[in-house]
């Protein structure tokens, strides 16, 4: 079986490696794969699987996508399903949000569902939203996969070596918002949950705070950064920039105690499972996938609308931290979520169409 991941292969020290991951495990397992976008526009070898992630990178990221690319695109599938080529489609997200021009985008995402001849979702929740919206359409298969881990990330670190690095002292409490602030509302929400505790105890850990979107708009952002550390009114901070580099993920899920998801809208998040595989309580918004899945495992959701709803369900995960609940997750992220597993069922999922 060949195989064609339509993906732009990321930057090792920064990227995300969910498809080199899957690549790689699947490629163990006997099965030949190539990653690329050209790849798929060429059609110069012929692939039995052709497989897409964000649909975002068919066209190069950041962009307007219109009709003549679309038509375009659309013509490519055709042409490819006429050769018996079978396309898949892994749901990351929903649609696009915070881009300028994402209608053309959400037009690709509701494309790409419609002429796939099977969906990977990371939850049962996005199947549903699917079969919701187009149905159980003859020829599609649905497939329920959830997010692997990146188990070469070592996490043998030491915990007190990491919480020195961030200045964390002894009786503080460590939250860990890990992924990118893509709207001011999210660094609101964070903002508020940590004030919540009076006590002062609490030190924030946001590696990726000042994202790119951050510095979008016409307020100078050193203003705007000053701004921010100001109204924290006593909770201590590490706020960084738009990226992190990969060998500094260890020391700040190590480091954490509980590691708050900061989306108010969101279908799947990496940082479920990553912070499973450090073995740290995780608390996130009861919605898409990431509800399902936190709530199956007995981890603490909160109603993103409710700023007193996140400060509580931040409070909970912190009682769960000194309980055991984060043992439980790093054992089910080893015995569930290993990337091993994930190429294994892919390739069951692929050898059914």
């Amino acid at each position: 079986m060949r195989v064609l991941f339509v993906h732009v292969i990321p930057d090792a020290e920064t990227g995300n490696p969910f498809v080199t991951t899957l690549a790689d495990e699947m490629r163990r397992a006997g099965c030949e794969v190539d990653i690329g976008v050209s790849g798929f526009w060429d059609d110069v070898n012929r692939y039995d699987i052709v497989h897409f992630h964000w649909p975002k990178e068919i066209f190069g990221n950041w962009r307007a996508i219109g009709e003549e690319e679309l038509s375009a695109f659309k013509a490519k599938v055709t042409g490819l399903k006429a050769k018996g080529t079978k396309i898949f489609y892994t749901r990351h997200n929903s649609e696009q949000h915070y881009e300028p021009d994402a209608v053309g985008l959400n037009r690709l995402y509701l494309m790409i569902e419609d002429m796939a001849d099977g969906i990977v979702h990371m939850g049962d929740f996005s199947r549903r939203e699917v079969v919701a919206r187009i149905g159980d359409a003859a020829g599609r298969r649905d497939f329920v996969i959830p997010h692997h881990v990146y188990d070469a990330i070592p996490r043998a670190q030491s915990r007190e070596t990491a919480r020195r690095r961030f200045a964390i002292r002894d009786g503080e409490c460590a939250v860990l918002s890990f992924g990118v602030f893509r709207a001011h509302e999210e660094r609101t929400m964070v903002w508020d949950a940590c004030r919540a505790f009076k006590t002062g105890n609490i030190r924030l850990l946001a590696p990726r705070f000042f994202s790119r979107y951050f510095w979008k708009g016409s307020i100078v952002p050193t203003l705007r950064e000053w701004a921010y550390r100001r109204t924290f009114k006593g909770v201590k901070a590490v706020l960084g920039g738009p990226r992190v580099p990969a060998s500094d993920i260890p020391d700040f899920f190590t480091a954490a105690d509980v590691v708050l998801i900061q989306r108010r809208h969101i279908l799947n998040s990496g940082n479920v499972p990553m912070a499973f595989y450090f073995g740290k309580v995780v608390v996130g918004p009861d919605v898409g996938n990431v509800g399902e899945w936190l709530r199956a495992t007995g981890n603490p959701v909160f109603d993103p609308e409710s700023p007193e709803s996140v400060a509580d369900s931040l409070k909970a995960g912190l009682r769960l931290a000194e309980s055991g609940q984060g043992a439980a997750n790093r054992a089910y992220a080893d015995s569930e979520l290993s990337p091993s597993l994930a190429a294994r069922r892919h390739l069951e999922a692929y050898a059914s169409v």
